[in-house]
C-alpha cells in the first residue's frame, strides 16, 4: 500500500494535470487505425467521434452545399448485407456489443442465386467469443400475376421493405438501388395514387431507372406493381423480384435468434440543400459505399416547444434509427479494421471498469468501502483519460469524478 505523503503527492499531480488540460485547446486526435466515429466506444463513457464529427441539431446552420457528413444509423433490418455488414462495422447481439470479422461470400452474386445465404463471423467485445451468424436470401415477386389481396399485401411490402441498398433482380440481373423516392398525388396516402421511382446500379453492367405504380386492376392475371423503364417500356411479368434478408441462426442453432442491431456509419457530401418553406428544409446528399453512389434525401421540420424554444426535428420516413453529423476535419480517415476497433474497446473498457483487489464496485468509490491504495488506481484511470484522446467533455467528467474522490 502506498503512503499516505505518497498519495497526496499523487493526487495534487493529477489536479494540476486536470486544470492544465482544461486550459489546452482541442486536443489533436491519433487516427492511425480508428474510425474517429463515436461507436461502440459510448458502452463505456468515451467518445473518440466527438472531436471530429458535430450532431447536426440546425440544419441552416451547420449545413451548405458541398458539406461533409455522415450519416449514423442502427439498423434492425439488413437490406444489404455486403454495404451493412462488412468487416469493422460494429453490432449489438442479445445486447452484447462485436465487432464483424468476416462476411462470406465477400462479394455479391450478379444474378438471381437462388437458395444464397451469407454467413458472419463476429467477435464479441468484452468475452472476446467468436460467433457465427447465418442470413437467408428470400426474393419476392413484384410483378407476378397475384389476387387482389395478394397485390395489397406486396405493395404493402415494397412501401416498407425497399430502401436504398436494396437488391433487385431484373430480368435474372442483380442490381442496387441508390435512389428511391415514394410520392403522392397531393392530399391523398392511397396506394392508387402511389408513384414510386428508382434508380439502380447493376452489378454486371450500368446503371438504370425503374418507375412504377401499384396496380388498381381486379383481373387476376395482373401483377401487384405495374413497372416500366426510363424509356417507358413495360417490364414483362414475374421479371421483377425484391431481395431481403432473414437472419436464421447463431453458431448453427436455428432456435437461437438473437435480437441484432448494426451500428453502420457513411460518409458523404451535401449536394443541394433548401429551404421547401419558413420550417422546413430538404438536403440531398450523396454518399459512396462500397462501389456504388447512394442519393439520400433528409427533411427537417421546424417546431417550438411548449417553453417557445425553435427545435429542428428530421421528419419520420427516413429510415431506421437516424442521426446526421457534420464533419469537422475532413483529413480524417473513416476507415478501421476489426483489429483496431476490438483493440481501442478493450483498452477503454479495461480502462473504466478497473476493480481493486477485493473486487469492490468501483463506481462511486469512497474512503468508506476502499483503500488508499483502490482510490489511487481510479485516480490513475482518470489521469489516463485526461491524457487520452478523449473530448473536453469527458475531460470535465473526469475531473469532476476526482474532485469527488479527494
Amino acid at each position: 500500500m502506498k503512503t499516505t505523503c505518497h498519495f497526496l503527492c499523487s493526487v495534487l499531480l493529477l489536479t494540476s494535470v486536470l486544470e492544465a488540460a482544461e486550459e489546452t485547446s482541442t486536443p489533436k486526435l491519433s487516427m492511425s487505425n480508428l474510425s474517429g466515429v463515436p461507436t461502440p466506444l459510448e458502452e463505456y463513457g468515451l467518445s473518440i467521434g466527438d472531436i471530429t464529427v458535430t450532431r447536426v441539431i440546425n440544419p441552416l446552420g451547420q449545413l451548405k452545399q458541398n458539406s461533409p457528413i455522415m450519416l449514423a444509423q442502427r439498423i434492425r433490418t439488413i437490406t444489404n448485407p455486403w454495404a451493412e455488414l462488412t468487416p469493422g462495422t460494429a453490432i449489438i447481439v442479445a445486447g452484447k456489443k462485436a465487432v464483424i470479422r468476416q462476411i462470406q461470400p465477400d462479394t455479391a452474386p450478379q444474378d438471381r442465386s437462388d437458395n444464397l445465404k451469407i454467413v458472419i463471423t463476429a467477435e464479441e467485445i468484452a468475452s472476446a467469443k467468436t460467433m457465427r451468424l447465418e442470413w437467408h436470401q428470400k426474393i419476392h415477386n413484384l410483378n407476378s400475376p397475384e389476387t387482389v389481396e395478394a397485390r395489397k399485401q406486396t405493395v404493402t411490402h415494397v412501401k416498407e421493405n425497399l430502401r436504398l441498398g436494396s437488391h433487385l433482380i431484373l430480368n435474372n440481373d442483380r442490381v442496387v438501388v441508390t435512389e428511391r423516392i415514394f410520392t403522392y398525388a397531393p392530399d391523398s396516402t392511397s396506394d392508387r395514387d402511389l408513384e414510386l421511382s428508382i434508380k439502380y446500379q447493376s452489378l454486371s453492367s450500368g446503371e438504370g431507372t425503374l418507375l412504377g405504380q401499384p396496380s388498381t386492376s381486379k383481373v387476376v392475371t395482373d401483377p401487384a406493381w405495374k413497372l416500366r423503364g426510363r424509356d417507358g417500356s413495360t417490364l414483362a411479368n414475374d421479371t421483377a423480384q425484391l431481395i431481403t434478408w432473414t437472419l436464421n441462426n447463431r453458431d448453427g442453432d436455428e432456435g437461437d435468434i438473437p435480437h441484432i442491431s448494426v451500428l453502420h456509419r457513411s460518409r458523404g457530401r451535401v449536394s443541394d440543400l433548401q429551404l421547401e418553406n419558413q420550417r422546413q428544409v430538404t438536403a440531398v446528399a450523396k454518399f459512396e459505399q462500397a462501389g456504388h453512389a447512394y442519393t439520400h434525401i433528409f427533411k427537417w421540420a421546424q417546431i417550438t416547444d411548449d417553453k417557445g424554444r425553435s427545435l429542428w426535428r428530421m421528419a419520420p420516413g427516413t429510415g431506421e434509427y437516424v442521426e446526421i453529423f457534420r464533419i469537422n476535419d475532413t483529413n480524417i480517415d473513416f476507415k478501421v479494421t476489426p483489429k483496431a476497433l476490438l483493440a481501442a474497446n478493450r483498452k477503454n473498457a479495461a480502462l473504466l471498469q478497473r476493480k481493486n483487489k477485493r473486487d469492490v464496485n468501483t463506481n462511486p468509490l469512497t474512503p468508506g468501502n476502499v483503500d488508499a491504495d483502490s482510490l489511487e488506481k481510479q485516480i490513475e484511470a482518470l489521469s489516463d483519460i485526461m491524457k487520452s484522446d478523449a473530448s473536453k467533455a469527458i475531460k470535465l467528467g473526469a475531473k469532476r469524478q476526482a474532485v469527488i474522490y479527494l
